[in-house]
């Protein structure tokens, strides 16, 4: 676990915290880094037995949200919105339904053809 974990750590922190973290800086945010690395890693640690493939401060979410495009007011840029993750999960949602759709199809169709 060791011998994975600390590379994946490693890459983690050179190429999405430190750009993240810069992108953040340069639009005149200043964040604590000690809360994000701990709450960041200690979710990636609870879901990752459960395939969760990692949470990270990601340089182009930081761009993106940092931006003049996400919201006009400076104070308002960074702050959470629940739109995007709820649309996100009935995507989620209606595509495994279908895929669940299509398998029952396909094993009907073999025990028909059986």
């Amino acid at each position: 676990m060791i011998g994975l974990g600390l590379p994946l750590l490693a890459l983690a922190l050179s190429s999405q915290y430190a750009p993240g973290y810069g992108v953040m800086r340069e639009a005149g945010y200043h964040p604590r880094m000690n809360p994000i690395l701990v709450v960041t890693g200690g979710i990636g640690a609870i879901l990752a037995p459960f395939g969760c493939p990692g949470l990270n401060l990601a340089a182009i979410t930081a761009g993106l949200a940092t931006g003049p495009d996400a919201h006009p007011d400076p104070a308002m840029r960074g702050v959470p919105h629940a739109e995007p993750g709820v649309a996100g999960r009935e995507v989620e949602l209606f595509l495994i339904a279908r895929i669940l759709r299509d398998v029952a199809f396909a094993v009907d169709a073999q025990g028909a053809a059986i």
